[in-house]
């Protein structure tokens, strides 16, 4: 069965790709599986051990360990690399402090369905924290609260024009 022809049927194969992608090993992981970077055995065996039979327990459990203290220097070169490809045709932030924004509305209420409006404002930058980051202050029950958001979570707010009374056009009325 090819999964391009079935398309609408993408369901069926999602059980058999999370398998595939938990069982190859892959490079970043130095030819380990994710499955054994977790479980410290092989899926393929109903034992997990048939490769490592040389191997004692407390071996394979030191090993397991040596494994579980590198995944967070694994994790952290991989995403790296990945923020180096992403960031290297993105242009800086154009946003000054003091500049008027609109937040997407889902980063700022719980309950947001599809007929809540996309962006709400327009919010004032108070201060840039990062690159891409700045602080925005936010009307918070009785006060106001400093928040931050990624350049990527608003948008810059462009104040309409303010439309002449001649070109306003008259309502059809008794």
């Amino acid at each position: 069965m090819n999964m391009t022809n079935e398309v609408r049927n993408y369901d069926l194969f999602l059980k058999q790709a999370a398998y595939t992608m938990n069982t190859t090993p892959t490079k970043a992981l130095q030819g380990r599986t994710p499955y054994q970077c977790i479980f410290g055995k092989n899926h393929n065996y109903k034992d997990g051990l048939r490769n490592n039979e040389d191997k004692d327990d407390q071996e394979r459990i030191n090993e397991l360990h040596n494994t579980w203290d590198q995944l967070p220097r694994i994790h952290r070169e991989e995403f790296l690399k990945r923020k180096k490809q992403f960031d290297k045709n993105r242009p800086d932030a154009e946003f000054q402090e003091g500049d008027l924004i609109l937040i997407e509305t889902k980063y700022l209420e719980p309950n947001v369905n599809k007929r809540t409006e996309k962006y709400t404002g327009p919010f004032q930058l108070k201060k840039q924290t990062g690159r891409y980051n700045f602080l925005v202050e936010i009307p918070f029950r009785n006060g106001v609260r400093d928040r931050n958001f990624h350049v990527s979570q608003f948008r810059r707010f462009h104040k309409r024009q303010q439309i002449p009374e001649d070109n306003v056009p008259k309502q059809r009325g008794n």
